[in-house]
């Protein structure tokens, strides 16, 4: 079940994302629905990729300046997400096990 879940957002939401960021008409709404998705780790990490591999692309499509690889509407945004969960991620993983330990003295 979860390797499913991981597998479809890091495969084909990647490139459903993708096609959809190239179409004028739903750019706008993709934009903005990344940055929801791209907390699932498999997604932040493919659609970084992608993103990198086709900034030309992007800015040819958006007619606006090509942007650096880094840029937060490239890959820095995916980066700075998966920066971020990494690390809530852990803290989720230590309290869940913390609570679910008995402590016998």
């Amino acid at each position: 079940m979860i390797f499913g879940l991981f597998f479809l957002s890091g495969s084909v939401g990647v490139l459903v994302s993708f096609i959809l960021r190239l179409l004028a008409s739903t750019r706008s709404t993709i934009k903005v629905l990344c940055w929801f998705f791209r907390f699932i780790p498999s997604y932040g990490f493919g659609f970084g990729l992608i993103n990198m591999a086709n900034a030309g692309i992007y800015s040819r499509a958006e007619r606006t300046p090509l942007k650096g690889p880094y840029d937060i509407d490239i890959s820095g945004g995916d980066f700075l997400i998966m920066g971020i969960c990494s690390v809530l991620y852990m803290v989720l993983v230590f309290v869940i096990e913390f609570n679910s330990v008995e402590i016998n003295f």
